[in-house]
């Protein structure tokens, strides 16, 4: 068997087995290879920044509502029964539903795409090329080809690195005898000495990218904490809107029975047509606030599907059982310690993190920038040994191309980098001030947040006190009015303070349950699981030493 047929072959099944080979990625089985390392990246994230890592799927879910309702034909929702809300299934809905939700998600999944960019710069990085044509020279026809395998890196100190192996032939095929086939070894290093040599340079863009994972991990827990508080909210005051639908129709119902009364007593010739003019006049107030309030009702309504991503025109219930459980937690103390409080917040809140951890990025620019001043001394190796003609698997080290060189810029025009530094200076200034702002701000949120809290339990129990009066009053008033000692005035007036009072009275219980969760809120301390809001791990957190 000759010894020049097998450079030949080898070089036809590598091409075989290449083309093959990149055949065989298909966009499925890639994407799942980039979901598999972004989601291992956030939960290597969530575990250095939380402790615990938290359940996390970029894909849209599959049983959004709107998927399951909407007609793809006429765009209109339709649902065999209501879409029923409550508090725990409310936040669950939303996260599932919401548009912005998913936006966040997204917006949190690029900084893991983002780090697997950066880090690919800094992997070896494999190459395979191929090439190969035919030539008709003077009736001389001859192919060629040619193939290269190697590996490039950028090294963590700076520089670069290159080696690749590689063969080429070249036969006559008019003349089968005239065949030449050789390989090469090339080795290529590049090294920086003084400006860009280090870790602190050459990883920096790295660096910043792991960071800045660390930093999309709290914006979004922190999201997810304002946009629970938001969700929680919308809806509870949908329940105070419902509540006070009632207690107007409630009103109603009871005008009307005295309109009825006044009507019966002045064909009885025993009141005048004024009280019962009067009597018709609420009659028809109530009914107009009946209407104002069930359609500020259906507004409300129609905003807070469109927080949840659900469609507007799907029916909807809200039940008002949860009402009860906000009666239950006003049986609940609430004594928080304002320095106490502030002590955690600063602590625990994740935007004051993110700050805090961006004037460490400032000092570490200003350090770049000072090496950026420095003279350009690069050091540049390489190596290219060959193999002798129609000996391809034999490589001759003595026969090769060795080189070794550096090239040097002393740096005399550094007027850019002078301003860069200075940049850098003012960003560590403003980088600081940021800290102390945020601080502050937090300060404020928790005062502001524990004096709400302390204002709104202090309403509520006005309210239910005012409650408590106008009930007496308006038995009152029907008591004297019996006897005919209050007037049909007296009644209606009564009447209106009552249902205003309820509905102070709704109103001042859902907004001590909102500054209840707003604290949390401002503290950091809210957290947020995919089944709802864990409390006892908020007093926790809050408790902690």
């Amino acid at each position: 068997m000759s010894p020049k047929r097998p450079p030949v072959r080898v070089l036809r099944i590598v091409a075989v087995l290449a083309a093959t080979g990149l055949g065989c990625r298909s966009p499925e089985a890639e994407l799942a290879k980039a979901d598999a390392e972004a989601t291992g990246i956030l939960h290597e994230k969530q575990r250095a920044a939380f402790g615990e890592t938290r359940p996390f799927d970029v894909r849209t879910p599959a049983d959004r509502v709107r998927d399951l309702t909407v007609d793809g034909a006429d765009g209109l929702a339709t649902r065999p029964t209501a879409l029923a809300l409550d508090l725990r299934s409310t936040l669950q809905l939303a996260a599932r539903n919401s548009r912005e939700f998913q936006d966040r998600k997204e917006r949190l999944y690029a900084a893991a795409l983002q780090l697997i960019r950066e880090r690919e710069r800094f992997r070896p990085s494999p190459f395979f090329r191929l090439g190969g044509g035919a030539t008709v020279d003077d009736g001389e026809l001859s192919v060629d080809g040619d193939a290269e395998l190697g590996v490039t890196k950028v090294l963590e100190r700076g520089g670069t690195f290159a080696l690749s192996v590689g063969g080429n032939f070249l036969r006559f095929v008019t003349s089968p005898t005239a065949e030449n086939a050789a390989s090469f070894l090339n080795l290529v290093v590049s090294l920086p000495l003084l400006r860009g040599a280090g870790e602190l340079v050459a990883l920096e863009s790295l660096r910043q990218e792991e960071r800045n994972v660390v930093y999309a991990l709290r914006e979004f827990e922190r999201f997810k904490q304002t946009f629970a508080v938001r969700v929680a909210t919308e809806y509870l005051r949908l329940l105070a809107s419902s509540m006070q639908v009632d207690n107007e129709i409630r009103n109603l119902e009871n005008v009307s029975e005295a309109r009825r009364r006044n009507e019966a007593l002045a064909e009885a010739q025993r009141l005048t047509q004024i009280e019962v003019d009067q009597a018709r006049q609420d009659e028809l107030r109530a009914r107009n606030r009946v209407l104002v309030q069930r359609n500020n009702f259906q507004e409300q309504l129609d905003r807070f599907k469109q927080t949840l991503g659900v469609p507007v025109d799907l029916s909807t219930t809200v039940d008002v059982a949860d009402l009860d459980a906000l009666r239950e937690l006003l049986a609940l103390p609430f004594e928080r310690d304002d320095r106490a409080s502030i002590a955690r917040a600063l602590e625990l809140r994740l935007d004051l993190q993110n700050v805090r951890d961006q004037t460490v990025d400032a000092e570490r620019r200003v350090r770049i920038a000072e090496d950026l001043l420095l003279p350009d001394l690069t050091l540049a190796l390489g190596a290219t040994p060959t193999s002798d003609a129609n000996k391809p698997l034999k490589l001759d080290l003595g026969d090769g191309r060795y080189t070794a060189g550096f090239e040097a810029d002393l740096g005399l025009d550094r007027d850019l980098e002078r301003v860069a530094l200075r940049q850098a200076h003012l960003d560590l200034s403003s980088a600081r001030r940021a800290v102390e702002d945020l601080e502050d701000a937090v300060k404020a949120d928790v005062r502001s947040a524990l004096r709400t809290v302390a204002e709104r339990r202090e309403t509520y129990d006005i309210q239910r006190a005012a409650v408590e009066v106008a009930v007496r009053r308006r038995e009152s008033v029907i008591e004297f009015r019996n006897r005919g000692d209050a007037s049909t005035r007296d009644l209606l007036e009564a009447q209106e303070a009552l249902v205003d009072a309820e509905n102070a009275l709704a109103e001042a219980l859902v907004e001590y349950r909102v500054a209840y969760l707003e604290f949390y809120r401002d503290t950091g301390a809210l957290v947020v699981r995919p089944e709802g809001l864990d409390h006892a791990t908020s007093d926790a957190l809050l408790d902690a030493p």
